[in-house]
């Protein structure tokens, strides 16, 4: 299962820093639902994002786009092939 790999991965500390813009979008991710999620991480890659498209994709802006999966812990508990499963 993806969960037992992610499991495996390096862990970093909870307080590891990673810079002051990443530790508060971190702060607002990991406590709000998905759908706040997306807004949050396109609110901040808006202004932080280096790339350019990316920032113009952040703001659905010049026909560009992105689209984001987000997972949480109840969808890394279920069998991988439900986390692969396309839905619009």
């Amino acid at each position: 299962m993806l969960s037992d790999l992610l499991k495996n991965l390096p862990q970093l500390d909870k307080w590891h820093d990673f810079g002051e813009d990443i530790n508060e979008v971190h702060k607002d991710i990991f406590s709000k639902n998905k759908e706040q999620v997306e807004t949050d991480l396109r609110n901040w890659l808006s202004t932080k994002q280096p790339c350019v498209f990316g920032k113009l994709a952040s703001k659905k802006l010049q026909g560009l786009d992105y689209h984001l999966t987000i997972l949480d812990a109840k969808d890394l508990s279920q069998p991988d092939y439900l986390l692969f499963t396309h839905s619009t």
